[in-house]
């Protein structure tokens, strides 16, 4: 007998798989918009700013001193703004306004603080916003521990502190942003050698002008004139002389 035919069963699709494919392969609609990164200008600062100071702490080049003159420097942070100098005895103000003894930035420029008081020693006037100390033979002394020692000293509006020769005191305005150093700096020194004119006489001024240029004249014409040349090598004499002191080495010998 033939063996039976057995059916022919139509093919099974493979299972389909419930994740989606991955992003990389997924294909954009068509006509969707591209996405846009936003671009941030960014703006240049072309500001120019000062160096940054070697001093973290002006004291290290500010200090103590004595003499007749009494020196005033503002400084910010570790900037110095100005430096003042006064030798006659009076006040000194300190004011925004540029006719002002001292000028300090941060001060109202429509009214003036008297600051210093000078008679024969320095007297500085403070109030209870300022900030400081005094500094002697490298000792630092508050405001604080100076009053508590009965130096600063009450005067109506405001206090009182003496500075005497061999001290300093540093004033901080702002929380110390502007700082006033205030101490006695020598004299200058004095000329040596009296004036080539008096000028003290105007009637006289004409003619000492007249003979003093006159001896002027006189003298560079000796000191500067030709000495009396008989032959060509006596005119290649300063020549030579000039090229002898030239500033480079002299050449070794073989």
């Amino acid at each position: 007998m033939p063996e039976p035919v057995k059916p022919e069963l139509p093919p099974v699709a493979p299972p389909v798989s419930p994740t989606p494919p991955p992003v990389s392969q997924a294909k954009k609609p068509a006509g969707a918009a591209k996405a846009l990164t936003p671009q941030v200008k960014h703006k240049k600062n072309w500001g120019t700013f000062a160096p940054q100071s070697p001093y973290k702490d002006l004291r290290e080049v500010i200090k103590p001193h004595k003499g007749g003159v009494v020196e005033v420097i503002v400084a910010w942070k570790d900037r110095i703004l100005s430096t003042n100098t006064f030798t006659r005895s009076g006040s000194v103000f300190i004011s925004a306004n540029p006719d002002a003894d001292v000028v300090v930035p941060i001060v109202n420029s429509r009214s003036k603080y008297e600051l210093l008081k000078i008679q024969g020693q320095i007297t500085v006037c403070l109030t209870q916003e300022m900030t400081g100390e005094l500094i002697r033979d490298g000792e630092v002394t508050s405001f604080p521990e100076l009053a508590r020692q009965n130096k600063i000293r009450h005067a109506g509006s405001h206090y009182e502190l003496d500075v005497r020769q061999g001290e300093m005191v540093r004033v901080g305005l702002q929380q110390d942003l502007i700082s006033i150093y205030v101490r006695y700096i020598a004299d200058a020194p004095k000329p040596l050698v009296p004036p080539l004119f008096d000028m003290s006489s105007s009637d006289d001024r004409g003619h000492h002008g007249r003979r003093g240029f006159g001896d002027h004249d006189a003298l560079y014409e000796h000191l500067h004139a030709s000495p009396a040349l008989e032959d060509e090598a006596l005119q290649e004499e300063p020549i030579a002389r000039r090229s002898s002191s030239s500033s480079r080495l002299p050449k070794e010998r073989s």
